[in-house]
C-alpha cells in the first residue's frame, strides 16, 4: 500500500503543471510481457535523454477512459475492444499515444531538446530509424520470442508469441531461432563497426571521433564525445540507438544461452549496449499515481495539444490495431506517420458534468484496418 504522504505529493505535483506543459503519464498493465516490458523500457529511455519527468499508472481504467468510446462530432458510444496492454500509452494532458511509434514522436514534439532524430524529423534518418525499429520489433523479436516463451519466468508468455512453453515447437524453434539471432546481432556490429571513429582519429585523440559536418558529404568535423552509436553523427544516444538497444538488452539479460559469448562475439554491440545503458541510467519508474489521478488531470485546462481548443472534425472513424485493440473518434490529423482522433470524455466529479475533447494517437504502420461510419467502408491499410 502507497503511503498517504507520498500520494498526496503525487497529486499535488500531477496537478501543478503549467498550461504550457502538461504532466507525460505512462501507462502499463499489472503483468505486461517481456515485450511490453521492452516498450515501456524505451520510452522511460526517452524520457531520461530529455531529463524530463513523468509518472506511471499501473492499470487499464484511465486508459479505456481516455480514448474514449464517443466520437467528438457525435457523443454517440461505439463499440470498441478494450486495452490489452501489448503496447504501452502515454498520456500527455489530455492525448493519449498508443505504443512506442507514437509515443516517441509526441515525446519529441513536447520536449524538443535534445532530440530524438538529430538530423531533424522529416530527414532519412528519421526514416531509418523507424525502419531499424520496425526491424526490430518484427524480425528480431519473432527470433526473440520462442526463446522468452520457454523461460521458467512468472511472465513466460507474451500474448503475441503465440507459441506455448511446453508445446514442441518452442523446444523445435529454439536452434533456428539462435542461428536468426546470431544474424540479427551480426547486422547490428555491421551498422556499429561502419560508425565507429577510425583508428588514426582514435590514435590522436581517444576522446574524439570524426562525424559529417551540417549533413554535407566529405566535409568532416571532429566532435570531442566518446559516445558513438548507430549513426556517428549523433554526440548522444537518440531513437534508433534506444529501440534496438533495449531489444538487445532484453535479449541478453534474459536468454542465458547467450550470454557466455555475447561480448566475445559482439564486442562492439556489447559495448554499446552499455554506453547506452550508463548513459541514460536512473530511477527505472517514474512517480506513481492512480487511474483516477490521471482521470484527474483532465479537468486542468492546457493551452496546448494535439486536438486544442478546436471544434471537432465530422468523420467518425474506428481503427483496427494489429495488437487487436478497436479505437473511435472523430478524425482530426492524418500525419505522415500519426493518425489521431479526438473524442469526447465527461471530467470525473465535475459539477456541473463537463465534457472536454481528448485524442489518442497511433502510428499508421500498426493500424491494420479503418471504418468510416458514413460510408461503413473498411480499408486495409499497408
Amino acid at each position: 500500500m502507497s503511503n498517504p504522504l507520498s500520494r498526496l505529493q503525487s497529486r499535488l505535483a500531477l496537478h501543478s503543471h503549467l498550461p504550457t506543459a502538461p504532466p507525460i503519464i505512462i501507462h502499463t498493465t499489472q503483468t505486461p510481457g517481456h515485450f511490453a516490458t521492452d516498450d515501456a523500457r524505451r520510452i522511460r529511455w526517452a524520457l531520461r535523454l530529455k531529463d524530463s519527468d513523468w509518472y506511471e499508472c499501473v492499470g487499464s481504467t484511465a486508459v479505456d477512459t481516455l480514448v474514449g468510446s464517443s466520437p467528438a462530432s457525435t457523443g454517440k458510444p461505439h463499440d470498441r475492444r478494450a486495452w490489452t496492454g501489448d503496447q504501452p500509452a502515454v498520456q500527455i494532458g489530455r492525448d493519449v499515444y498508443w505504443g512506442v511509434a507514437a509515443a516517441l514522436r509526441g515525446i519529441e514534439r513536447r520536449c524538443g531538446h535534445p532530440t530524438l532524430f538529430p538530423c531533424g524529423r522529416g530527414t532519412g534518418k528519421e526514416d531509418m530509424t523507424n525502419a531499424l525499429r520496425r526491424w526490430a520489433d518484427t524480425s528480431f523479436r519473432t527470433a526473440l520470442a520462442p526463446l522468452l516463451s520457454a523461460l521458467p519466468s512468472e511472465h513466460q508468455q507474451h500474448r503475441k508469441d503465440g507459441v506455448s512453453p511446453s508445446s514442441p515447437s518452442a523446444s523445435h524453434s529454439a536452434p533456428q531461432s539462435h542461428h536468426q539471432l546470431h544474424a540479427h546481432l551480426a547486422t547490428i556490429e555491421a551498422l556499429l563497426a561502419a560508425s565507429t571513429p577510425s583508428k588514426s582519429i582514435q590514435d590522436a585523440n581517444p576522446d574524439r571521433r570524426i562525424s559529417v559536418a551540417d549533413g554535407v558529404a566529405g566535409q568532416e568535423a571532429i566532435t570531442t564525445t566518446k559516445w558513438h552509436g548507430i549513426h556517428a553523427s549523433a554526440p548522444y544516444p537518440h531513437a534508433t540507438d534506444i529501440c534496438l538497444a533495449s531489444t538487445v538488452y532484453t535479449l541478453r539479460n534474459n536468454v542465458p544461452s547467450f550470454r557466455r559469448d555475447f561480448t566475445a562475439g559482439y564486442p562492439l554491440t556489447a559495448a554499446w549496449v552499455d554506453r547506452v545503458v550508463a548513459y541514460l541510467s536512473g530511477p527505472e519508474d517514474g512517480t506513481h499515481v492512480s487511474s483516477q489521478d490521471c482521470l484527474d488531470v483532465l479537468g486542468n485546462d492546457y493551452s496546448v495539444g494535439q486536438v486544442g481548443a478546436g471544434p471537432p472534425g465530422k468523420t467518425d472513424v474506428t481503427v483496427g490495431l494489429a495488437t487487436g485493440e478497436e479505437l473511435s473518434g472523430s478524425l482530426e490529423v492524418v500525419a505522415a506517420n500519426d493518425l489521431t482522433l479526438a473524442c469526447s470524455v465527461v471530467v470525473p466529479g465535475s459539477k456541473p458534468v463537463r465534457t472536454v475533447t481528448c485524442s489518442v494517437t497511433v502510428a499508421r504502420e500498426d493500424v491494420v484496418a479503418e471504418t468510416r461510419a458514413r460510408s461503413k467502408s473498411i480499408r486495409y491499410v499497408d
